[in-house]
């Protein structure tokens, strides 16, 4: 991920693209997830949960696409490019937020381009 916000990652201002890269680096100094307490559970090992700091910031990279995703609150309709929820895999995630290829054919490229 840092290396797609230096080197990839389009920003209007400069001051917010080092504010990213240095917010990525503080981030790799905590951990993620812990096995007790409150917060989310970690997707495919319901053994740990996503600590509440991380879990916030999940939810800030998921607004960021939020809109083109979801047609209401509760994400129960498919938002402005008709992408379901099945159709967000790993592959889709790691294609926006890392720079990945997208390997997979479930959804066009044209959708995804207007995501990244």
């Amino acid at each position: 991920m840092l290396s797609h916000v230096e080197k990839n990652f389009k920003c209007n201002s400069e001051t917010l693209h080092n504010d990213l890269i240095y917010t990525i680096n503080w981030l790799r100094e905590w951990g993620c997830s812990r096995s007790f307490g409150l917060g989310t559970k970690m997707p495919f090992d319901e053994q740990f949960l996503i600590e509440s700091l991380s879990d916030s910031t999940i939810y800030f990279a998921f607004y960021t696409v939020s809109h083109l995703l979801q047609g209401d609150i509760e994400g129960s309709v498919p938002g402005l490019l008709g992408i379901k929820s099945e159709d967000l895999t790993h592959d889709f995630w790691s294609y926006i937020f890392l720079g990945q290829d997208y390997k997979s054919s479930r959804i066009p490229q044209y959708k995804l381009d207007k995501c990244r």
